[in-house]
């Protein structure tokens, strides 16, 4: 063990498991903070820029682990640098399983899941090699999206078999994935299935 102080500051066990802040190992490395209640165990990544860009030549990024104020409980932080040289947090993962980009409380009205926040316009962003993507996104004003950014059907299923496409010219099938087009280049929809297709219109109030 090294020693600064007469304390262990850098531990390494018999199967070069190495400790630092702590006496005892926990894995190959354990990283630990003083004791107290906002204390943090961190890893510090640092890079160099080669000092192209004027400024400090230093880039880094940070990992944590600190506590969600409970007895065992422990939340997961990632930062970057920004310009200002000034930590952000960028994703956390909560002692729950939640995962938030963008905001440091991840919540949902039933489950869990991935939370990304943006001030303006807000998205996630799935995309297959050398295509645009799929976003589903958020606005400002509370609107709602989903864009398929590519010239493609945009296609809806359930039960791992399809229901309901969007072609990439604005038609719409439920129950067939070949919906039909009308004169003029109005779009159009398309009812199908494999024992003739129809729309049920149900009110339950009087007219």
């Amino acid at each position: 063990a090294l020693y600064a102080g007469g304390t262990a500051k850098v531990t390494v066990d018999s199967s070069g498991n190495v400790g630092i802040g702590s006496s005892s190992t926990d894995g190959r490395l354990k990283v630990s903070a003083a004791s107290g209640a906002s204390a943090a165990g961190s890893i510090t990544l640092y890079g160099n820029n080669g000092g192209g860009f004027g400024g400090s030549n230093v880039v880094r990024s940070k990992i944590e682990s600190k506590t969600d104020g409970t007895a065992f409980g422990a939340n997961m932080l990632f930062y970057t640098n920004d310009t200002s040289n000034a930590y952000q947090e960028r994703m956390r993962i909560d002692s729950s399983g939640q995962v938030g980009i963008g905001t440091t409380s991840p919540s949902f009205a039933v489950g869990g899941g991935l939370q990304v926040q943006a001030d303006s316009f807000s998205s996630v962003r799935v995309t297959e090699t050398g295509n645009t993507g799929l976003d589903v996104s958020q606005a400002s004003d509370a609107k709602g999206y989903v864009y398929l950014r590519d010239n493609a059907d945009l296609i809806f299923g359930t039960n791992n078999t399809e229901r309901m496409r969007i072609t990439s010219a604005g038609n719409v099938g439920i129950g067939t994935s070949n919906p039909q087009t009308i004169a003029s280049g109005y779009g159009a929809l398309t009812v199908g299935g494999t024992s003739g297709g129809g729309i049920n219109f149900n009110s339950t109030g009087s007219a």
